[in-house]
């Protein structure tokens, strides 16, 4: 992610793997990162929304997740 700082994909690759390692106050700063990029906004909404889910703040779930619904291209699941 730092040698491509252009390349946002990676920023997410790496905020899943915070994630899933339990640093969810860094997978959430990364995953903000992300969500600017159009293509990648549904996929980091829906990261997010499992952040904060994780953190027992429902709202901020809620939210983030109908984002990312909306953001949700055809072809994703």
């Amino acid at each position: 992610a730092d040698r491509f700082p252009q390349d946002l994909s990676y920023r997410l690759d790496l905020g899943i793997r915070l994630l899933a390692l339990g640093q969810i106050d860094e997978a959430i700063l990364e995953f903000q990162h992300v969500r600017r990029e159009p293509k990648l906004a549904g996929k980091a909404g829906l990261q997010l929304g499992l952040c904060f889910k994780a953190r027992n703040n429902w709202r901020m779930a809620q939210r983030n997740l109908e984002e990312a619904l909306q953001h949700a291209q055809s072809d994703e699941e």
